[in-house]
């Protein structure tokens, strides 16, 4: 193109862009900027138009290019700075808003609140389960033959406690830490013939996530997970009967309980792309959950179609080789919605054979004690300056196997049950 031609091109445009800026077309900004574009028409006003359009009609991954054209413009530019960080921020780049960050002037950090301080956020999160699983099953009676034994295990309440904090490690980096407490109430109900055996239970488990993410190049984010797991199962013993030489029986068969615990692990590795309305996701995990080793590959798209989070969705396909060839398939749905300017609505919907799936490099890991068929939720965040609160809600279904024993064979009578569980979580940025 000679200079002649963009010389009136560019005038032809910066005209155009010029009066539909400030009549607010900001649709018709965008739509000509990209013709402007796509004919090797670029300048700095035209970016500043098509930047600061797509910001007012809240399409912030459109606005992140053109405020990092206007920068390398104009790298002193601190209001373009300012806009991109806000964008960074609206579509969830921590590690890049960090990094611009690192670039502000003292004036700028100070108008923007931001410190130097590596940590990022703290929170504190407690949930409670509760369930109908003892008072509706534990009066059941599965015996219907003569010299039958059955077992059962009744999941009750759960109460869970979490500590987590997310760090920066130099300019692109963020490990992530988070301890669980979980306590768990179960009931152990053991049946010879008419004899019952009623054992109530408590067992503490521990839970040790370590995340380290780094942000590569063209906004591929690697993540790997190291997860460690301390749990305590009470299980039945069934006691077989005790006869003398002459075969009379002295002591009828009897159950007794008994404690096991046992450490687990995981390790994973996750790749995304960040920054687009469509990502990308891939991720793999090894664990040793229930002394079973567990393959899990994870394949998905995180989606923003309007550029930001005023509408946002994840879909995701866990799929998890348990060993001895099982392979279950597990499909998990987000939705979200932003209600106000800082309050967010997300839906949950998992189903599948969800026992020792895991989520988000190990930090969420369903090593429970019965399977669980369908879980589906809401989480509702409002964000006050600092401060985020996040209450949730969450209905399970899960089943559990009762074992019916009779003349050395044992057949498996399986029972579904719901949980409810209520979470709340809060979370300090610094």
């Amino acid at each position: 193109m000679s200079f002649w031609v963009f010389t009136q091109n560019k005038t032809y445009y910066d005209s155009l862009t010029y009066y539909q800026f400030i009549s607010n077309q900001h649709k018709k900004v965008i739509k000509t900027g990209k013709k402007a574009l796509k004919n090797d028409i670029d300048f700095y006003y035209l970016r500043y138009r098509m930047a600061y359009s797509n910001f007012e009609l809240k399409k912030y991954i459109q606005c992140i290019p053109h405020f990092k054209a206007l920068l390398e413009m104009n790298p002193s530019d601190e209001i373009a700075m300012e806009y991109l960080y806000y964008c960074y921020l609206e579509t969830g780049q921590t590690i890049n808003a960090y990094k611009l960050s690192k670039e502000f002037s003292s004036l700028l950090k100070q108008k923007l609140s931001i410190s130097d301080k590596k940590l990022d956020y703290v929170s504190m999160n407690y949930g409670h389960l509760n369930n109908k699983n003892i008072s509706e099953n534990e009066d059941k009676n599965y015996i219907t033959k003569p010299k039958s034994a059955s077992e059962s295990s009744l999941q009750a309440k759960l109460e869970i406690v979490d500590l987590s904090l997310r760090s920066h490690l130099g300019k692109k980096g963020l490990l992530d830490f988070q301890s669980s407490y979980f306590l768990s109430s179960s009931k152990l109900i053991g049946q010879v013939d008419a004899a019952r055996y009623v054992f109530d239970e408590k067992n503490n488990n521990l839970q040790f996530n370590l995340v380290y993410s780094h942000l590569g190049k063209r906004n591929w984010k690697m993540s790997t997970g190291l997860a460690y797991f301390y749990n305590s199962v009470s299980d039945l013993v069934n006691h077989k009967p005790i006869t003398n030489s002459s075969g009379q029986v002295i002591k009828a068969p009897y159950f007794t309980d008994t404690l096991f615990k046992y450490n687990a692990y995981l390790f994973s590795l996750r790749t995304e792309k960040v920054g687009k309305t469509i990502q990308p996701i891939f991720a793999l995990s090894y664990a040793q959950l229930f002394s079973v080793p567990h393959i899990q590959l994870s394949l998905g798209l995180s989606y923003y179609p309007f550029g930001g989070m005023r509408f946002y969705g994840k879909t995701m396909l866990y799929i998890l080789s348990k060993g001895r060839g099982t392979v279950e398939p597990i499909m998990h749905q987000i939705l979200g919605i932003q209600l106000y300017k800082n309050i967010w609505l997300e839906s949950v919907f998992m189903s599948g054979e969800m026992q020792n799936v895991n989520l988000d490099n190990g930090i969420l890991t369903f090593n429970t004690a019965d399977p669980i068929k369908t879980n589906v939720g809401f989480d509702l965040l409002f964000r006050l300056k600092k401060l985020s609160i996040i209450p949730s809600y969450r209905y399970q279904i899960r089943a559990f196997d009762v074992n019916v024993i009779n003349n050395n064979k044992t057949t498996f009578k399986t029972t579904s049950y719901s949980n409810n569980i209520l979470n709340l979580t809060l979370k300090w940025h610094f």
